[in-house]
């Protein structure tokens, strides 16, 4: 049984493509690519609109995007979002920066929803997981050293 159930997971095992999370911290990508190894994909974090009103801007994310797409891979562009900042501003933030880099048809966009700001779900008044961008919980540590499945356009991995 245990060798018939190992059978079914080699398919998907093989399917799998590695893809890393990058932002400032990471740094440009001639910093970060090494470590990375060979990826097929990379999500770059663009924006992050703060519950005190501090307005982050990547400041890497350009050359990110340009590494990606002159190396021929899949990029998705995501925010980092805060439930207790408004959705609206969070987004036209990040559309504006997302304008200046260029965002053509086969990239993918995605919302990276990892903190409460210590609110409940119900009383959050921006961001949230059901809201119409895909929302990723996942973080540089997950994605910077293991595959994650295969990005589709308009969603993240994980």
């Amino acid at each position: 049984m245990l060798s018939w159930l190992r059978s079914l997971a080699k398919p998907a095992v093989r399917r799998m493509q590695v893809g890393v999370d990058v932002s400032a911290y990471q740094g440009r990508p001639d910093t970060w690519r090494a470590e990375a190894g060979t990826i097929s994909w990379a999500a770059v974090k663009l924006t992050e609109l703060e519950p005190n009103g501090t307005r982050y801007v990547n400041e890497f994310a350009a050359a990110d995007w340009s590494w990606l797409r002159q190396n021929n891979k899949s990029r998705i562009a995501y925010l980092f979002g805060h439930p207790s900042v408004s959705a609206a501003d969070s987004v036209d933030f990040f559309l504006a920066e997302l304008s200046r880099l260029g965002l053509e048809n086969d990239d993918g966009v995605a919302l990276d929803l990892e903190d409460t700001d210590g609110l409940r779900s119900r009383s959050a008044p921006g961001l949230r997981p059901s809201w119409p961008i895909s929302s990723a919980g996942w973080g540089a540590s997950r994605c910077f050293t293991r595959s994650c499945p295969s990005p589709r356009p308009g969603t993240a991995p994980g």
